[in-house]
């Protein structure tokens, strides 16, 4: 028996994919929608907004907090806090499109409504300016839903605000790139330097923050004695002059790590919010940039804390940028762009896989039908537009045969 063709199992996962997008949601007025927009090869865009139903997670972790003690000894999985896994979430909407705007945002949100019974508890997103105002339209029309803004992105801003301008910050990455071309084909190329990401350069420096301890602990450990000392002076010993200011950064990248660990695990309420002010306090945190991160952001937490009211809400868009993340390890290399394999984000969200709901799915959607929802939601992929543009005939050959002639 030979295995299936590649393209075969793409269309099974497309199948599942839309499958599951059009299947019955719950009907209930404690979800809490996630949007953002992801980007891929050429103009397209997708719009996704993943669900979840945020009593149902509540009484989830009170539950097995109560059993705790039990399943420890049974050596069965609880959940222990009220980090969002894949399988917690369900993807309410994906809508491709070439151009964004506010008024494509809201009609995404509005046909995400309309699967879970017309409410959402919440909406969690970005700062983008047209996701954040297409949620106000939405929330004009439903006034009971709170627009919450990811912490993780607030935090980042706050840090580019602080770094971006800095000359000794501009000083030190402008080394880091050169060191990285120097050292490409010495000795040194285990330790190469990390880069700045290319999209959204302030939500994670930690690699390029702790890169700089991380050579002075490698150095001290003796793991470094083979290289002469000059060797080391002439790559490396730049590093030197960087360690008081990034002894500085390095404790704004640690606090920023223990906010959004705190507001991953406990959610965002005023108690959250009291608790990471308090022990931001007694750190005794007075002056520099250190100071300024903690002010600009405790105040920037605050304002989303007065959305809340008595409310513990979700204030993270992590589990999306994660499903975001295998979408674009699959459609890596395609040459297409968006195309049906948007629909495998539908795979990655939602209740694990069974045999039986994977036949029930594939049964449910035809290859037709999704071949029908690609053509109404994408069009023309990049790939068959590629195909379209560069295909060679018998007659091209032919010809070009008899001009070389």
């Amino acid at each position: 028996m030979t295995a299936p063709h590649h393209s075969t199992v793409q269309k099974w996962v497309w199948r599942y994919g839309c499958a599951e997008l059009n299947s019955p949601k719950e009907q209930a007025d404690d979800w809490i929608a996630i949007g953002d927009l992801t980007v891929s090869l050429g103009k397209m865009k997708v719009m996704a907004v993943l669900g979840v139903r945020s009593d149902k997670i509540m009484n989830n972790l009170a539950h097995d907090r109560a059993i705790g003690m039990d399943n420890d000894k049974n050596k069965t999985k609880t959940r222990s806090n009220l980090t969002l896994s894949h399988e917690d979430v369900e993807v309410l909407a994906l809508a491709p499109c070439e151009r964004s705007n506010w008024e494509f945002v809201n009609q995404t949100f509005e046909h995400a409504v309309e699967k879970v019974g017309g409410s959402f508890k919440a909406i969690v997103i970005d700062r983008g300016s047209d996701i954040k105002k297409g949620a106000k339209f939405f929330q004009q029309s439903h006034l009971g839903t709170k627009i919450i803004h990811d912490i993780s992105h607030l935090l980042s801003n706050v840090m580019e605000k602080i770094l971006k301008d800095d000359p000794i910050w501009i000083a030190y990455l402008k080394d880091l790139t050169l060191t990285r071309h120097r050292v490409q084909v010495t000795e040194f190329a285990a330790l190469m330097p990390p880069t700045l990401q290319r999209d959204a350069r302030y939500m994670d420096i930690s690699d390029i923050v702790y890169w700089s301890s991380k050579i002075a602990d490698i150095r001290n450990s003796g793991n470094l004695d083979a290289i002469p000392e000059e060797r080391f002076n002439e790559y490396l010993g730049w590093l030197k002059k960087y360690e008081e200011p990034l002894a500085e950064v390095e404790i704004i990248v640690s606090i920023a790590e223990m906010i959004k660990e705190i507001t991953r695990e406990e959610w965002l309420s005023a108690g959250c919010y009291e608790y990471i002010s308090s022990f931001l306090e007694e750190t005794g945190i007075v002056k520099g940039k250190v100071k300024e991160f903690v002010e600009m952001a405790l105040a920037l937490i605050l304002e989303e804390t007065n959305k809340l009211g008595d409310d513990t809400i979700l204030a993270s868009t992590e589990v999306l940028e994660s499903i975001f993340g295998k979408y674009k390890l699959i459609n890596s290399g395609s040459g297409q762009g968006v195309s049906g394999n948007v629909l495998g984000m539908c795979i990655f969200a939602g209740s694990k896989l069974t045999e039986e709901k994977v036949l029930t799915n594939l049964e449910t959607c035809s290859t037709q039908s999704v071949k029908d929802w690609v053509v109404n939601k994408v069009g023309e992929t990049i790939g068959r537009l590629r195909k379209r543009f560069f295909k060679k005939t018998k007659i091209d050959e032919k010809n070009k045969a008899m001009k070389m002639a």
